[in-house]
């Protein structure tokens, strides 16, 4: 009697230390699942950056490829209806992801999340600060026909290129003050471009009137985004 009481006591104990793991894995989950829609609720609640996303499905053909950061990936098939040739970060960069730096959300995401290959996400960074004709090399890789960029002007960095410049450097093993300097925070902050910014990819693109891209041709803008035709060198 004494053995089965035993038995039934530990049988007990663990079906509830099961069924509060189970309990842990479902709420984490969940809280992963709800902040990794974060972003497209920024784009709901931003009709400048919602009308650039939906735009996208009408000035490109159904099997565009769009070349643009990451973070806009999901955002660029959700609401545009194209594919990216990124949407997700690498394990390798999660530092430069900001709910990486709390331990759970890091944890949740290495449990949940999904992952480009970093070799892809060092191409695309590097893409973006390379002169245009290496650069385009790297976006044919990856079938790319049209490119995203933003650069919409305060806020808090959700929608600017600029902002996110100095991961784009790091990650893609450039120097950031080459290119661009920033100064202050949040809406406060401006930029001085540095000594090869003429030469960056991205910052043609951002500063199209002033650098005038030479393969890429402009065929939306607002004031968050502006999307490119690429044109290939033959």
């Amino acid at each position: 009697m004494e053995e089965s009481s035993r038995s039934k006591k530990i049988l007990l104990a663990t079906l509830i230390v099961l069924v509060l793991l189970f309990s842990i894995f479902v709420s984490l989950k969940l809280d992963h699942n709800n902040r990794s829609t974060l972003f497209q609720n920024f784009v709901r609640d931003n009709p400048n950056a919602m009308e650039a996303f939906e735009r996208l499905k009408e000035v490109t053909p159904e099997n565009a490829v769009i070349f643009s950061w990451w973070d806009y990936g999901r955002a660029i098939e959700e609401f545009g209806h194209r594919k990216a040739v990124v949407a997700y970060a690498s394990k390798e960069m999660m530092e430069s992801v900001g709910e990486s730096r709390n331990p759970i959300h890091a944890f949740e995401m290495q449990l949940f999340g999904k992952f480009e290959t970093h070799e892809r996400i060092k191409d695309v960074a590097r893409a973006f600060l390379l002169p245009e004709g290496e650069a385009l090399t790297i976006m044919r890789k990856y079938g790319a026909n049209y490119v995203m960029v933003f650069c919409e002007e305060g806020g808090y960095g959700a929608f600017d290129d600029l902002y996110k410049l100095p991961w784009i450097a790091k990650i893609a093993g450039y120097n950031i003050t080459d290119y661009l300097t920033i100064i202050g925070v949040g809406e406060a902050r401006h930029y001085i471009l540095g000594p090869k910014a003429e030469g960056a990819t991205i910052l043609r693109l951002i500063y199209d009137e002033q650098f005038h891209p030479r393969y890429f041709t402009k065929i939306f803008e607002n004031e968050v985004a502006k999307i490119y035709k690429i044109n290939y060198m033959e």
